[in-house]
């Protein structure tokens, strides 16, 4: 912890030296210049990212706690307490929080649900694997060019991350495992599970990275491919930073991947990012849970 503590700090300092260079008049400007289509684009895939996350739920209860929670019921659950720990970070404890009361009234346990949230942790950290090791394979020339590297010793790096893919994802497929640890029990999805559940990441996270590429300007000149690998890289350091939202670390650390500089335009994107991917689905997730939890105790005092 210290060791990321000090990591996250060094990079924030770094931002901030960024940032104090820039007019924000200027950025509240160009965030207000932006095009409404661009926007609801951004939003939309924001919103679908979303969306996808709620299947990680869906299928990591049906091994944890098979029969106990409807899909239905899982993906709404799954969406809302994303939407809650997406913004606030340390995802484990926020997004436990809101699951653990919701899925108890269901007969799932804490063991089941940590279960559950380890097996959609997994598989958001293989498709981020996925990616990384993907760009590098086919498209490693752009990539090459922003680490100013050889592109065959960015190619060989791709085949060693995917051949460790393959290995993980062949360890799962040979049977299924149930670990004890004490009075903890741990449960290996079956092969198939786990890559619905990699396909599913793959899904989030390359619509999380759209609607940041679309608000981008055209000016940054970037193809999608290396900016998707900058991407999975930036939210990789976000989430090991625990800042909420990965906060500081994912800006900073995109911007340096990228090469892009802190233009107006730039951190006025990432300004409309952070609304669409964070902030908005926030707000949609707790009117969602204060809804439910109106409903419930409604329910409650007419027993």
């Amino acid at each position: 912890m210290r060791i990321s503590g000090l990591f996250l700090g060094v990079i924030v300092v770094v931002a901030l030296l960024a940032l104090g260079q820039i007019d924000v008049a200027a950025v509240s400007d160009a965030v207000w210049a932006t095009e409404p289509s661009v926007f609801w684009k951004s939003l939309a895939l924001g919103l679908a990212g979303m969306a996808a996350m709620g299947c990680y739920d869906i299928l990591a209860l049906r091994v944890a706690a098979p029969g106990l929670v409807g899909d239905g019921f899982a993906w709404a659950t799954g969406v809302k307490a994303y939407g809650i720990s997406n913004l606030l970070g340390f995802a484990i404890l926020t997004g436990g929080a809101v699951r653990f009361p919701i899925y108890r009234e269901r007969g799932v346990d804490l063991g089941a649900l940590t279960n559950a949230m380890a097996m959609s942790w997994a598989a958001f950290w293989l498709a981020v694997t996925g990616v990384i090791a993907g760009v590098l394979l086919f498209d490693p020339g752009n990539t090459a060019r922003l680490f100013d590297v050889a592109p065959v010793g960015l190619r060989w790096l791709g085949a060693a991350l995917a051949a460790g893919m393959i290995v993980v994802l062949i360890f799962i497929g040979t049977g299924r495992r149930i670990v004890r640890i004490r009075t903890f029990t741990l449960v290996f999805p079956t092969l198939w599970v786990a890559l619905a559940q990699t396909l599913v990441a793959l899904a989030e996270v390359g619509l999380a990275a759209g609607a940041l590429y679309v608000v981008l300007p055209e000016a940054a000149g970037l193809t999608f491919a290396p900016f998707f690998f900058a991407y999975a890289i930036a939210v990789s350091v976000g989430l090991i930073s625990h800042s909420p939202g990965g906060l500081g670390a994912f800006e900073a650390s995109l911007l340096l991947l990228t090469g892009l500089r802190a233009t107006p335009q730039v951190l006025a994107a990432l300004l409309v990012y952070r609304l669409v991917r964070f902030i908005i689905p926030f707000a949609l997730a707790a009117l969602w849970l204060s809804i439910d939890w109106a409903r419930r105790s409604a329910v409650r005092q007419q027993k």
